[in-house]
C-alpha cells in the first residue's frame, strides 16, 4: 500500500420507531458523505432528482425523514468521483432511494431501472433500500461522463439506455455486470445492484460506515446490531505487476464492484460475482480491465484468498504475536477468460478476530458476517480516534479525513 488520504463516515445509527425510515436515514447518511467527498475536492454531483413529493429546495438543505426537506420517493443522484494522481480516469456512482409503497420504477423519472433480485425491491411491505450502478468511460487516458440522463440540479431523469459511451472508440464499463456485452440488460443499461437492504418486518436497526480511499468507496451495515455486516465495494483493484500500463488509461489499475453477504466467511471465494443473466443474488458485480476482449464490458470476476495459512492454526501467527491480514486476490471468470488479475487494496482478509476488533491505535478494525471467530473477516482502515461500535452513536455517525500508509 501507499500513503493515502481516507475519508470515513463511521458508526452511523439508524434505529427509528418506524422501520420504514431506515432507508431515508441511510441515504441521506450516503449523501451528506457525497457531499463531504465533494467538499473535500475528490467527488462531485453531477445530477440529482429530489423525489416524488419533495419539498423544494437545494440538495444541500435535504434533511433527515423527520425534517423540513426530506427527500422524496425514489430521489436519486449520480457522482463523479474524481481523477488523481494514482488513477487517471473518473468513474461514476449512481445512487437511488427505494422506500415507501412504491416499486424500484415506480417514478418516471427512474425508469427503466431494474434490480438483480427484484424480489426484494417489489413495493411489498418488507424491503427498502438504496440501489447503486457503476460506470467508467474513457478513450486512452480521457476519462468522459457516460450518464445519458438529464443533468439537473433536482429535476434530474433516466434514460433508455442511462449510459452511453457518445463515440466508438470509447470504451465503457456499466456494473453490474449484466449491463455490458453478453449480458441481459446490454441494451437498457438498467440492471443495478443493492447498496443498502433492510427487511422491514425484522429489522429495526443499523450501524453503516462509509469509507472511501480517493479510489474506492466500501459501504456496510450492521442489522440489528448483529455483527454480521454486509459487503459492497466499488472502485479499483491493483493490477498484478506484470499487466502494469494495461489498465484503464493505460495505468495500474481495473475496476470493480463487489456486493454480497456471506453469513460465514464475509465474503465469498471460489464465486463467480457478475453473472450475464444478471439475477444471481449474493455475489453480484464485476471487473473491468482493458485487455484482450475485455476491452468491451465489465466481465464476471473472482475473489481469492491463501488458502492454507488462513485458517485458526495458523492465527493468530506466533512467530510474530499478532494477526495477519492476508490480501484478497482478484481474477477475472468467464469464458474464455481465466486468471489473476490482481489484488484489492482497501481490505484484507484475516481469520480468528471478532468483528469490531481494532489494533492498539484504532488504525484498523475487523468486520464480518458474524461472530464466529474461526470464520473469516476482513480488516479495514478505521479513524484512530475512537472505536467502532454502536453505543452512544448518533444517526449521522462521526466524519473523519485522515492519512496513512498501511503497509
Amino acid at each position: 500500500m501507499a500513503t493515502k488520504t481516507y475519508y470515513a463516515k463511521l458508526n452511523c445509527l439508524s434505529n427509528p420507531v418506524n422501520k420504514e425510515n431506515i432507508a431515508n436515514e441511510q441515504y441521506k447518511n450516503i449523501c451528506d458523505f457525497m457531499s463531504y467527498l465533494t467538499g473535500s475536492g475528490v467527488a462531485d454531483l453531477v445530477s440529482w432528482n429530489s423525489g416524488s413529493g419533495a419539498v423544494s429546495g437545494s440538495f444541500d438543505t435535504r434533511t433527515y425523514w423527520d425534517g423540513a426537506r426530506p427527500f422524496g420517493l425514489g430521489s436519486h443522484s449520480v457522482w463523479r468521483m474524481k481523477a488523481n494522481a494514482g488513477r487517471p480516469w473518473d468513474w461514476y456512482l449512481y445512487l437511488q432511494l427505494v422506500s415507501g409503497s412504491a416499486t424500484v420504477a415506480a417514478q418516471t423519472f427512474n425508469q427503466p431501472i431494474v434490480n438483480y433480485n427484484q424480489a426484494n425491491f417489489v413495493g411489498s411491505s418488507q424491503y427498502r433500500g438504496v440501489l447503486v450502478q457503476t460506470a467508467t468511460c474513457f478513450s486512452g487516458a480521457t476519462s468522459f461522463n457516460p450518464w445519458n440522463g438529464t443533468i439537473s440540479d433536482g429535476n434530474s431523469t433516466a434514460a433508455n439506455p442511462r449510459w452511453v459511451p457518445g463515440a466508438l472508440d470509447r470504451t465503457m464499463y456499466v456494473f453490474p455486470r449484466s449491463n455490458d456485452l453478453g449480458g441481459s440488460h446490454t441494451t437498457s443499461r438498467n440492471n443495478s445492484v443493492a447498496a443498502t437492504t433492510a427487511q422491514i418486518s425484522v429489522t429495526n436497526q443499523a450501524l453503516s460506515h462509509y469509507i472511501y480511499d480517493g479510489d474506492s468507496l466500501y459501504t456496510c451495515s450492521d442489522w440489528n446490531f448483529s455483527r454480521g455486516a454486509d459487503m459492497r465495494y466499488y472502485g479499483t483493484f491493483d493490477l498484478n505487476p506484470s499487466l502494469s500500463g494495461s489498465g484503464i488509461g493505460g495505468g495500474t489499475k481495473g475496476f470493480i464492484m463487489y456486493t454480497g453477504y456471506s453469513a460465514t466467511n464475509t465474503f465469498f471465494t471460489d464465486t463467480v460475482f457478475g453473472d450475464t443473466g444478471g439475477t444471481a443474488f449474493d455475489p453480484q458485480g464485476g471487473i473491468g480491465v482493458p485487455i484482450g476482449i475485455m476491452v468491451s464490458g465489465s466481465r464476471g470476476g473472482i475473489l481469492q484468498t491463501i488458502s492454507n495459512f488462513i485458517g485458526t492454526t495458523y492465527e493468530p501467527n506466533q512467530a510474530l504475536g499478532k494477526f495477519d491480514e492476508f490480501p484478497v486476490y482478484v481474477g477475472v471468470s468467464e469464458t474464455p477468460h481465466f486468471g489473476f488479475l490482481g489484488t484489492i487494496d482497501m481490505f484484507r482478509g484475516i481469520i480468528g478476530a471478532q468483528t469490531y476488533t481494532t489494533t492498539q491505535d484504532l488504525s484498523r478494525f475487523v468486520l464480518g458476517g458474524n461472530t464466529t471467530v474461526s470464520d473469516r473477516k476482513i480488516t479495514l482502515p478505521w479513524t484512530g480516534s475512537f472505536a467502532p461500535g454502536y453505543v452512544g452513536s448518533p444517526r449521522e455517525g462521526y466524519t473523519y479525513t485522515w492519512t496513512k500508509d498501511y503497509g
